[in-house]
């Protein structure tokens, strides 16, 4: 049977937020901070994966006491997320026919039904799987030569 991995970027560090510490660490109203929020979603629907948790060397705000998983990892993030990425898949000892999910620490509201849903798609297409919602609005493109003519 194949094994589930996460990888959860977490190495941001938050400039354009403008906080005080990255978005990952500031709290919600339960008073637990983002990344406690995200890694407790991804447990709760796949609660036997191994998690890969990529987070800045210097950082000072992480207390592993949020990490529900028995078995996770701790790798030195990149500095971009794709960076992240690919230091966790290098730190990883999967099999060919393991599942591997890439969740962003900073999308802690993602339902269990929707992570289910993807972990079927990737599971079943060799070329995997992408969660997307679609828009309901009207998306436009602002381009920065466009003058207002008032």
């Amino acid at each position: 049977m194949s094994q589930i991995w996460l990888i959860v970027p977490a190495a941001g560090q938050g400039r354009r937020m403008g906080a005080d510490k990255p978005k990952q660490y500031l709290t919600l109203a339960d008073e637990q901070p983002v990344l406690a929020h995200t890694l407790a979603r991804l447990h709760h629907a796949f609660p036997s994966a191994r998690l890969v948790l990529c987070l800045d060397a210097d950082d000072r705000w992480f207390s592993p006491h949020w990490v529900p998983f028995t078995d996770w990892q701790r790798v030195v993030g990149g500095s971009e997320r794709m960076d992240s990425v690919l230091n966790a898949l290098h730190a990883m000892t999967a099999d060919d026919d393991d599942v591997v999910l890439v969740h962003d620490v900073a999308r802690p509201c993602i339902t269990v039904n929707d992570l289910l849903a993807l972990y079927q798609a990737a599971a079943t297409h060799s070329a995997g799987a992408l969660l997307a919602m679609p828009v309901a609005d009207t998306m436009k493109r602002a381009d920065d030569q466009c003058q207002s003519a008032h």
